[in-house]
Parts: structure tokens; C-alpha cells; sequence
């Protein structure tokens, strides 16, 4: 068998306090409106208690009422003594009902009041919680910031810092190529800093160089197709030369402008980046505020699901106390046993018996034997005359003096 816990076994106790309590005793009263019956009347007159009928019925009831909580279970018996058995069983069954019912009200009757508690808290609650997300906002509001999270100005500043990286890149390529340039455009690798018109007169001065080549083997200086090839190839590389540092300047002008763009990249990185440790110290303020405002909605909804618990609680008419058993009008008293009293009052009668028959000879005693009648005269006996045989009943010899004996004495002779 196992035993109840610790806390079953108050728990128990405590039940059975509450069935002797003066809540359910007086209800029970009440119920069977014991103050209206005449026969509770006169007891209570004649008791002549210096309490209300009320107490003195209670106490009536207390007395003739017992709770047992069997040992190892959770079962509780309510027990009544009463002349009458149907008094006795009605008397059980209206004491479990009615405490019962006082369990219901007590359990409905908690739950309220923790109800009416929290309905309490729960406007304080609100209150806080509608202050901390106030002071939230205005602080969002004042500071200019609205959320506590960093992670997009993060993101913003990782993507500065990598559009940084490739314009100083391509920064750095664009003047090696510009100095490349100032010595030859030719060799510059970059294909597309080659205008096409430069290309075309380029193919136009190497034709014309071609044709200079071939007519000064055949030709002298001054035959008029070569001078007009010499002069072709000298306006031809004044064009060429405009032409190159046209695309000097151009591609100068392109460098310039990268090294704008990336004094531009670096100043909106620095003050990105400067903007966001000012505002660092605002976004763990802002932080701090966002968690109080997070703690009192956790508050607010933990009591408001407590709350609700408990008026669902007070509405229910059910509790954790069963009835397994009506009592019924027992078929035998309960007093008196005579299984149990017969045996105890033969053995007592045979002990009294007993003590009385010893406190007769203490304070009465008797000459039964020669013993007898040497303890009581202080002398010898010298002798023993029998009776002679007689017709008479056994039971009148006790009656005389002698009983049947005659016994003899004398002081000793000196």
C-alpha cells in the first residue's frame, strides 16, 4: 500500500477541519431547520445553555459527528450516532452534501476574489504598459530614429565602403592609364580610349606613309605627288595630334570625376559611419525602452490569461470531492455491541467478584483450618477430635460454630 504524500495528507486534513467547521454544521442546521423543531427546542430549554440555539445546536451535532480519513487512501468517512437510524443516515447525507457544497462556494469564492484582484493589477498593468510604449515613441520622435535596430545602417555603411573599394580601383587604374597616355596613346592596352576617328586617321597616315615609301624610290623630293603626299602626312599627324590630346582631356576629365566620386564616397562613408556612433548611444536608450515595453505587454498578458483562468474557475459547479457512497439506515446499533459487551462484562463481574471476595477476608476473616486457629489464638494445637458421622446437609455444617471440627488448645506447660 502507498502512502498519501505530504501534501494529499494536509490536504485531507484539512477537509476534515472543514466538515467540522461551524460553516457546514450551521448549514446543515439549517437545512433540516433544526431551530424550528419543537423536540431541538425543549432539549435546548432544558440544557439551559448560556448559548444562542445556533451554538448549542452546532455543538449537538459536533458531538455525535466524526470524520476518518482511512489510512493510506484519500477517502474520507462521515459517521453520526443517533437513536433513530434514518436520523443517523439522514444526518451523514445531509453533512456531505452540505460540505459538499461548502467546497464548491469556497473554491468559487477564492477564485472571485483573486479575480477581483487581478482586475486590479491589471489597470495598474495597463497603465504602465500604455506610459513605457508612450515614452517609447517620443523618445523614436525626438531622436529621429525609428527602430532600435542597427542592422540597416550596417548594411548601408558595408555597401558605401564596398562601392569605396571600386572606385579607388578603377581610380587607380584611370591615372596609370593618363600617365601611360602622356607618352603614347598608342600604348595605352585600353582599346576603347581609341576614338574611331583617331583609328581612321591613323589607317590614313600609314597609307600615306605606304605611298611616300614606295614614290621615294621611284621619284625625287620634288615631284609633285610626293609633295602632296608630305603635305597629306604632315596635316594628318597635326590632326592626329589634336585628336590625342582631345582624348587626353577627356580621359583627364574622367579621372577627375572618379576622384570626385570617390572624395564624395568617402565623406558620405565617414559621416555614415560617424552618424551612426552618434546615434549608437540613442539606439541602446531606445533599446532599453523597447525591452520595458516588451516586459509590461508580458506582464499585462500573463495577468490577463491568469485573470481569465479564474473567472472561468468561478464559474464552474463541479469540485474535487466525490461521494462514493448514500449512507444508508444501518440495521445495527452501533451501541451496544452485546458480542463485545458480554465477554467484557462476565470478565469484569468475575474480577469484581474476585476483589471483593479478597477485601472480605482481609476485613472479615474466618477460622477455616487448624492454620486458622493458631494464627488467631497464638497457641500450639495438641489435638484434633473428628465428628462423628451425621445425617444433616454439608450445607448446615458451615453454619455452626464449630463447622464440623472441633479443635483444641492449652498455654504449654513451663
Amino acid at each position: 500500500m502507498v502512502s498519501p504524500s505530504p501534501l494529499v495528507r494536509s490536504h485531507l486534513r484539512t477537509q476534515s477541519l472543514l466538515l467540522q467547521s461551524e460553516r457546514v454544521v450551521s448549514e446543515v442546521v439549517r437545512r433540516l431547520n433544526l431551530l424550528g423543531n419543537q423536540e431541538w427546542q425543549n432539549a435546548f430549554r432544558e440544557s439551559k445553555a448560556a448559548s444562542n440555539i445556533m451554538q448549542w445546536a452546532v455543538e449537538q451535532l459536533l458531538e455525535n459527528m466524526t470524520a476518518r480519513i482511512n489510512e493510506g487512501s484519500n477517502i474520507m468517512d462521515i459517521r453520526y450516532i443517533a437513536f433513530d437510524p434514518r436520523i443517523a443516515a439522514l444526518m451523514a447525507n445531509t453533512f456531505m452534501a452540505a460540505f459538499i457544497d461548502a467546497n464548491l462556494d469556497m473554491k468559487i469564492e477564492s477564485a472571485q476574489r483573486s479575480v477581483q484582484w487581478y482586475d486590479t493589477q491589471l489597470a495598474k498593468l495597463r497603465r504602465d504598459f500604455n506610459d513605457a510604449r508612450e515614452r517609447m515613441l517620443t523618445f523614436q520622435r525626438d531622436a529621429g530614429i525609428l527602430g532600435s535596430d542597427s542592422d540597416s545602417d550596417q548594411a548601408q555603411i558595408r555597401l558605401l565602403a564596398e562601392q569605396l573599394t571600386r572606385m579607388r580601383s578603377e581610380l587607380v587604374a584611370a591615372e596609370v592609364q593618363l600617365q601611360q597616355m602622356s607618352h603614347s596613346i598608342e600604348s595605352v592596352g585600353d582599346a576603347s580610349l581609341q576614338s574611331q576617328t583617331l583609328s581612321r586617321m591613323q589607317g590614313e597616315l600609314s597609307t600615306v606613309q605606304s605611298e611616300l615609301a614606295r614614290l621615294g624610290t621611284e621619284v625625287g623630293p620634288r615631284h609633285p605627288r610626293y609633295a602632296a603626299l608630305i603635305q597629306s602626312q604632315s596635316t594628318l599627324q597635326e590632326k592626329i595630334r589634336e585628336e590625342t590630346k582631345a582624348i587626353r582631356r577627356s580621359f583627364a576629365a574622367k579621372v577627375e570625376t572618379l576622384r570626385n566620386q570617390v572624395r564624395q564616397l568617402e565623406t558620405t562613408h565617414v559621416g555614415q559611419s560617424q552618424h551612426m556612433i552618434d546615434q549608437q548611444e540613442q539606439r541602446d536608450q531606445l533599446v532599453k525602452l523597447s525591452r520595458e515595453v516588451d516586459f509590461r505587454q508580458a506582464q499585462l498578458d500573463s495577468a490577463a490569461n491568469r485573470a481569465e483562468a479564474l473567472r472561468m474557475q468561478g464559474q464552474i459547479s463541479f469540485v474535487n470531492v466525490v461521494p462514493l457512497d448514500q449512507a444508508a439506515p444501518p440495521t445495527k446499533p452501533v451501541f451496544p455491541r452485546k458480542r463485545v459487551i458480554l465477554p467484557l462484562a462476565a470478565g469484569f463481574g468475575l474480577a469484581l467478584g474476585v476483589v471483593l471476595a479478597l477485601l472480605i477476608e482481609i476485613f472479615d476473616r474466618r477460622i477455616r483450618t487448624p492454620a486458622d486457629l493458631e494464627y488467631a489464638t497464638g497457641l500450639h494445637s495438641i489435638g484434633r477430635l473428628m465428628a462423628g458421622k451425621t445425617r444433616r446437609k454439608r450445607w448446615f455444617l458451615g453454619m455452626g460454630a464449630l463447622s464440623g471440627a472441633v479443635r483444641l488448645s492449652h498455654e504449654p506447660r513451663r
